[in-house]
């Protein structure tokens, strides 16, 4: 007789629950690999081109001590020849411009009929130009001497033209004085009706009344000269001194720039 498979006794108060399936299996993960290691950042170019990789860009006390020393040095070259072009530009430019005082002073004679002075003041160190136009009592006339009257109408009276005057480090000053403002800071023109120096003349006619020459210069030796020559045609022009020729044919050693064939030569 075929037995009755036995049935597991059910429990009053517990619900029969289904056979439980043997819990899943969870897949075999893969075998973990070590975590990559991270690559080391890309350098600049610019730090692989001065072969310190790794480095932060900037400069060394020495490199920076090399840079200031090489600086100094340029300025100690420069700063000497800076100084004597401006001091040479300074010189030529007081000639230039006191040749076109002469010149403006030639025309107002002409343009006006009466004459115009031209003269130095030491004491002011400047150039000063004036129509002469009455004497010191006030009559119509020319005493050399600038003698403006007051309540006199236009052109009844002494009247300034313009003023120049010398920069710093240039003088009135001639080749032969061992100082400046000596005797040959002018050379010929007409005695002034005073004690002070003497005077360009520019007539009406366009004429000077005597030919001669203002004069300066530096400390270096160099000098220049307007000269106003011959009197007839009152011709103004600007000559530097150079004792290393032959003097002139006015017996001077002041030659215009190229005359001769010869240049300017400069004193440092």
């Amino acid at each position: 007789m075929n037995e009755m498979p036995c049935k597991p006794p059910v429990h009053p108060h517990r619900p029969v629950s289904k056979s439980r399936s043997a819990p899943k299996s969870r897949p075999v993960s893969k075998s973990r690999s070590a975590p990559k290691s991270r690559s080391a950042p890309k350098s600049h170019p610019s730090l692989k081109s001065l072969g310190r990789p790794g480095r932060s860009a900037g400069f060394t006390i020495l490199e920076v001590v090399m840079v200031l020393a090489l600086m100094l040095g340029l300025m100690m070259v420069a700063v000497p020849t800076i100084k004597y072009l401006i001091q040479r530009s300074r010189l030529t430019g007081t000639a230039r411009q006191m040749s076109m005082l002469m010149q403006k002073a030639r025309l107002e004679a002409i343009k006006r009929n009466v004459p115009v002075v031209v003269r130095v003041e030491y004491d002011t160190d400047r150039v000063f130009s004036f129509a002469d136009v009455n004497d010191n009592a006030g009559n119509p006339g020319s005493d050399l001497e600038f003698n403006p009257q007051a309540g006199a109408g236009s052109g009844a009276t002494d009247y300034a033209l313009e003023f120049l005057y010398l920069p710093q480090e240039v003088f009135f000053w001639g080749d032969e004085e061992g100082s400046a403002e000596g005797a040959s800071s002018v050379w010929q023109f007409t005695p002034s009706g005073g004690a002070g120096p003497n005077v360009a003349v520019f007539q009406p006619d366009g004429t000077v009344r005597n030919q001669g020459a203002f004069r300066i210069g530096d400390r270096l030796g160099n000098f220049f000269e307007v000269l106003v020559s011959p009197p007839a045609t009152a011709r103004v022009a600007v000559r530097k001194f150079d004792d290393g020729r032959a003097p002139g044919l006015d017996g001077t050693y002041y030659f215009e720039q190229g005359e001769g064939g010869g240049r300017w030569v400069w004193n440092e």
